[in-house]
């Protein structure tokens, strides 16, 4: 479930950042997080969870950072209840071009 939404666009409308609080249960089923080219930071806040990858699992607890590169498939499932993690996806124009305007 997303807690919160927020993003900052460019002076044309294109989203360059977007940050999302999601929080999940052991009863959810895994939020698979699709590929995209955006880079994509995920911070554990609360609970513990699991993080799959590339055919490969690592726990997730609080204060983990996971960074994905742009097309990577992942997902999160909660192991205990209240697993709240913060999702910050952006463009990577946004570093390499300094984001010139787009606020």
């Amino acid at each position: 479930m997303i807690l919160r939404e927020s993003h900052i666009a460019s002076d044309d409308g294109n989203i360059l950042v977007k940050v999302c609080e999601h929080s999940l249960t052991p009863e959810d089923k895994d939020l698979s997080l699709p590929s995209r080219s955006e880079i994509e930071l995920v911070r554990i806040l609360s609970g513990v969870g699991i993080c799959r990858s590339d055919n490969s699992e690592a726990d997730a607890i609080p204060g983990d950072l996971f960074v994905f590169p742009g097309h990577a498939a992942h997902s999160f499932r909660a192991k205990e209840p209240e697993f709240r993690f913060l999702q910050i996806r952006f463009d990577p124009r946004f570093i390499w071009d300094g984001a010139e305007g787009s606020y």
